[in-house]
């Protein structure tokens, strides 16, 4: 599915306190950590790919979404390395969009996401499925203006 955006990854945004937090898993052949951890925005930020920053925010009311952003904190205590198979159905390693599935079944009791049941690949949840609209909201967007086609 070509979305138009140029996304290798995601994660949740925490706030605790004054700071600002990604919640997100990834390979320790990027970090010193395998697996889920949080990471100061900044940080983040700063690692991305110039211009492919884009932020959406879950169509729900902001009690829904602190229990989103819990959820995934709960992981960070169940030592969930990162998942090289990109596996949903093997919930012992996670993948970053494999997270927030989790996260989000942990606080809805259901698949939030059953569009990926009907592609070629239902074991796997893509990036795309945070750019409907019906669900999500774009509230940042760094990605370059898409060209008109002639």
């Amino acid at each position: 599915f070509n979305t138009g955006y140029n996304l290798s990854h995601c994660g949740i945004v925490l706030k605790e306190g004054d700071s600002i937090k990604i919640i997100h898993t990834v390979s320790s052949e990027l970090s010193n950590i395998d697996g889920v951890q949080t990471e100061n925005l900044d940080k983040f930020v700063r690692e991305s790919v110039l211009n492919t920053l884009v932020v959406v925010r879950y169509k729900a009311d902001s009690l829904q979404r602190a229990e989103i952003a819990e959820a995934s904190k709960s992981y960070l205590t169940r030592n969930k390395h990162f998942d090289h198979k990109f596996d949903i159905a093997d919930t012992t390693e996670f993948y970053c969009t494999e997270l927030i599935h989790y996260a989000f079944m942990d606080v809805y009791k259901k698949d939030m996401f059953p569009e990926r049941l009907q592609s070629d690949h239902p074991n796997f949840l893509g990036l795309n499925a945070f750019l409907d609209s019906t669900k999500f909201d774009i509230i940042i967007n760094h990605q370059p203006a898409k060209k008109e086609l002639p």
